[in-house]
């Protein structure tokens, strides 16, 4: 028999055990695709510049999608046969799309996240990336450590990075 089928909701939170952030391509148990967890309803607006951009709660954190950037002022780039994306700071903001308000209750699940074989990097620093529903999203928070910083507004539910 093989390992046990575990549900993420019988997983301990912060359990090193099951912590996405450790996820090993080269395992035989972890292929593109796979099941890690869902993206969860948030209430929270996010901005770039003070563009507001879509966000996604996963696991607690906000990520954005990785291709949605170019709007935003950075240079994406896709290198097929390596798998890899690159995230570099660009021209200016263009055309951002409009974010649709969220009309479901915060922490309701709204879709999957998978694992993706996808490798991220900006400015030549990894970053961990999953695949929600064709595309790849990073944590906000690590954009903001190498572009500009970060910050948060509990009373209007607002967080916005600044580049640098």
């Amino acid at each position: 028999m093989g390992a046990p089928i575990v549900h993420v909701s019988d997983v301990p939170p912060n359990d090193p055990m099951f912590s996405i952030g450790t996820l090993d391509p080269r395992r035989s148990h972890e292929w593109v695709g796979s099941f890690l967890g869902n993206v969860l309803n948030t209430d929270i607006r996010v901005f770039i510049d003070d563009v507001q951009i879509m966000g996604y709660n996963i696991s607690g954190h906000t990520h954005v999608i990785v291709e949605d950037l170019t709007a935003y002022g950075f240079d994406v780039r896709w290198y097929e046969a390596e798998r890899r994306l690159t995230v570099e700071r660009g021209a200016g903001a263009a055309s951002p799309r409009s974010v649709p308000e969220n009309t479901e209750p915060s922490g309701s699940i709204a879709f999957p996240f998978v694992f993706t074989d996808i490798v991220t990097y900006a400015v030549g620093e990894r970053l961990n990336s999953y695949n929600i529903q064709g595309s790849t999203v990073v944590r906000i928070d690590d954009l903001a450590a190498i572009f500009g910083e970060i910050s948060w507004n509990g009373e209007l539910r607002e967080l916005r990075m600044t580049t640098n």
